[in-house]
């Protein structure tokens, strides 16, 4: 039978708004503490496609929850599934999804960090819960008021938010473990990089950081993820750029300096090394990508 998807013809809030709004929201919510698991949000914003928009296979270093405002898209993660509005999915670290957009769509997209790691389905369907898009809504809403409080607020319904959706890791009889690319020792190296990105890097500092000799560090991390430090390092900072690139309008030299890469020049050729175009490039084409919404 096909899905029901519930109707958000009435969504208060414009494209322009959510990414006002998501901007306002940016370093506002702290730790949170949930099943004894400490999670930290590192970005909570709007992304929309074009019909036809294929995302390239791709991982992320951190978990990625959607929250599907509008649209239908072939979303695949270990398994296709057609997901559209109030469909929320869920991907833990370090593997390979990618998707196509069959109409216009739009979703929420959170990245956070989750210390211990939890399981994670491994398989669709991914629920529908349009009662969570509207928790979005409502997080929106007083982030908008801006009444007395209202920092206090958000963090209190994005608490409820990631409750649902973390929710999604006990759906299964037989938890999946995950991979060892995302263990604790890895984890926490995830974290560090995040965190220094801006700042000259040195395996000395993360294992000082973590409390291991440098020696095990380099051992165990490449053992467990597959590559080494540096490497991930790089995958990092292609995501962040990315990232900057598709939803700011921020100079290159900025984005730089927001990644660890100081010279523009030395950005455009790494960057054109990792994907084969240049960053104005991949810009113009998710900005092309955005102008077809209303």
């Amino acid at each position: 039978m096909d899905t029901c998807w519930p109707q958000l013809s009435n969504w208060p809030f414009s494209w322009e708004t959510m990414r006002r709004l998501s901007d306002r929201m940016k370093g506002i919510f702290p730790a949170i503490t949930l099943q004894e698991r400490h999670v930290r949000i590192h970005s909570f914003s709007p992304y929309r496609v074009n019909s036809g928009w294929i995302e390239r296979p791709h991982v992320h270093w951190l978990y990625e929850a959607h929250i599907f405002l509008y649209g239908k898209v072939q979303y695949t993660y270990e398994g296709t599934q057609l997901v559209g509005p109030g469909s929320i999915l869920l991907h833990r670290p370090g593997v390979r999804h990618t998707w196509q957009a069959e109409e216009p769509s739009l979703c929420f997209v959170s990245t956070f960090s989750v210390e211990p790691d939890c399981d994670i389905m491994t398989s669709p369907p991914w629920p529908v819960w349009p009662d969570v898009v509207w928790e979005v809504g409502l997080l929106l809403a007083d982030v908008q008021s801006a009444r007395s409080g209202w920092e206090e607020r958000i963090t209190s319904r994005m608490t409820t938010l990631l409750s649902r959706i973390l929710s999604l890791s006990s759906r299964q009889v037989t938890p999946v473990r995950l991979p060892a690319c995302a263990s604790t020792l890895v984890s926490r190296v995830n974290n560090y990089l995040l965190q220094h990105l801006t700042e000259q890097i040195t395996l000395e500092e993360i294992a000082v950081e973590l409390g291991v000799s440098e020696r095990s560090l380099i051992r165990q991390f490449r053992e467990e993820a597959g590559e080494t430090v540096f490497q991930r390092l790089q995958h990092i900072r292609l995501e962040q750029t990315e990232r900057l690139l598709a939803e700011t309008n921020l100079p290159l030299t900025d984005i730089g300096s927001q990644v660890g890469i100081r010279d523009a020049a030395y950005l455009v050729n790494w960057y054109r090394k990792q994907t084969s175009l240049t960053p104005m490039q991949f810009r113009r084409m998710m900005h092309a990508n955005n102008t077809c919404f209303a």
